[in-house]
């Protein structure tokens, strides 16, 4: 049976199946760099951003500044001796309720794709 993209019972069907992926807690801090595009020119930006918890397909991002759906975001982590650096999309971003300053955004994505340094010499 096919189901309507609008038919709300199967959007909320659509996430319940993407959260039953194997999530690990990771709260490792990492460098993010994103893009933004204007009329005559390219700006990057550049920080710090806490992985809270990562899946095959997802992350959760705690970032100092919202993004909007749909931006890329590169992300690079270390892992043993290797830089790892993975695009993810922003699916969602809110406010994190914190007391202090700077006000903290959660962010949902979902991975594009992931660079693993070889060990093989080229």
């Amino acid at each position: 049976m096919t189901k309507s993209i609008h038919d709300r019972s199967s959007q909320t069907l659509y996430l319940e199946e993407q959260r039953r992926e194997v999530r690990i807690s990771s709260r490792q801090v990492a460098i993010y760099v994103k893009s933004r595009i204007g009329k005559d020119n390219v700006e990057f930006e550049e920080g710090q951003v806490m992985i809270f918890n990562e899946s095959l397909n997802g992350c959760l991002l705690q970032m100092p500044r919202s993004v909007s759906a749909g931006d890329i975001i590169e992300v690079q982590s270390q892992q043993s001796d290797k830089q790892i650096t993975t695009l993810w999309e922003a699916c969602w971003s809110h406010p994190w309720d914190q007391s202090f300053e700077p006000q903290y955004h959660l962010v949902g994505c979902r991975r594009l794709f992931t660079y693993w340094p070889s060990d093989i010499p080229v």
